[in-house]
């Protein structure tokens, strides 16, 4: 039998904070088992590194294509550098790839030198988009140097995602173009623990700002969720405050931030944590989905789109 202490500070237990559950034996209890049925969906999760759909996952405006292999990659590979390298895409002009996708992700410094892995979720500029959901891909309210990125140096990022034993890079297509739109990734993977990171986003400036980014990571907790997870993190530059407001409207609780976390770039990183949890799923997955089924996410696309006819305007006075 377990029975109530005051705690001496050294830790929060399950009876709340400040206190700890101790057994008749007077030895701290660890907590109150978990139900079997959770057990029984740890073990089989833990016996595979990935979490992989076995179909697309498909949404109002999007589609998430799972990525397996490098086989399975070569034929996204043309269509991820167009939509990702900087030059004239899907109406939109050429743009600083730099400062309008990779800036504040941690591949930003690995797709100019070829390095590793991400670990950021989603890159951003500046202006916070006014959909309380909008997209934290970044904001193309303006072209940029037009500064591109090798295509050489982003197909090996992509196939240094796919080739990460914890990681499943998705490529994610646009339903009404059919254009890619960006790619988005589960990462950090810890079936044993039910435990999985939505992270190295990047969606192509014509699709910032609409309801792309939000719904793509709406399908990805969905699908998590759905599989037994218990909880889905999110963690971004402690510097991106455009990433940390759309990680707080799409439902993500701010955790804390692991100060000198990272060097990246050659200057210290501050990482932030958020996260969802199953039973934060509860009321999170409901408003994310009533959101992206609303007048509003339509809205937010066609706004966009008179958005990008005036900077196609503008770059042709320009010209």
């Amino acid at each position: 039998m377990a029975v109530m202490a005051a705690g001496d500070g050294a830790g929060v237990g399950a009876g709340g904070s400040g206190s700890t559950l101790i057994d008749s034996s007077g030895i701290p209890s660890l907590g109150p088992p978990l139900p079997s049925a959770v057990l029984t969906t740890a073990r089989i999760a833990a016996a595979t590194t990935r979490l992989m759909p076995a179909s697309p996952l498909v949404g109002r405006f999007v589609t998430l294509h799972a990525v397996a292999d490098d086989e399975a990659l070569r034929p996204w590979l043309p269509r991820l550098c167009a939509a990702m390298n900087g030059g004239a895409y899907a109406g939109h002009p050429a743009y600083d790839a730099e400062a309008l996708i990779y800036r504040f992700l941690r591949s930003a410094s690995s797709v100019v030198t070829g390095g590793g892995g991400d670990g950021a979720a989603a890159a951003a500029s500046s202006a916070v988009p006014a959909s309380p959901a909008a997209d934290a891909g970044g904001d193309s309210s303006g072209s940029g140097s037009g500064a591109t990125v090798p295509d050489a140096l982003i197909e090996l990022h992509a196939r240094n995602l796919v080739a990460e034993p914890s990681a499943t890079l998705f490529v994610v297509v646009d339903n009404e173009s059919g254009a890619v739109a960006g790619r988005t990734a589960f990462l950090a993977n810890r079936g044993a623990d039910l435990v999985v990171e939505i992270g190295a986003v990047a969606i192509s400036p014509p699709f910032q700002g609409t309801a792309v980014n939000t719904e793509a990571t709406m399908l990805l907790l969905r699908h998590a969720f759905e599989r037994g997870y218990r909880r889905v993190e999110w963690k971004c530059n402690a510097r991106n405050e455009r990433s940390r407001a759309a990680a707080t409207r799409m439902g993500f609780v701010f955790e804390g931030v692991f100060r000198r976390h990272m060097i990246v770039s050659g200057v210290s990183r501050d990482t932030a944590w958020y996260a969802v949890t199953d039973e934060d799923w509860c009321g999170v997955g409901p408003k994310l989905a009533v959101w992206v089924a609303s007048v509003e996410a339509v809205a937010l696309n066609r706004r966009r789109a008179a958005a990008l006819a005036a900077l196609r305007e503008a770059a042709g006075a320009g010209e």
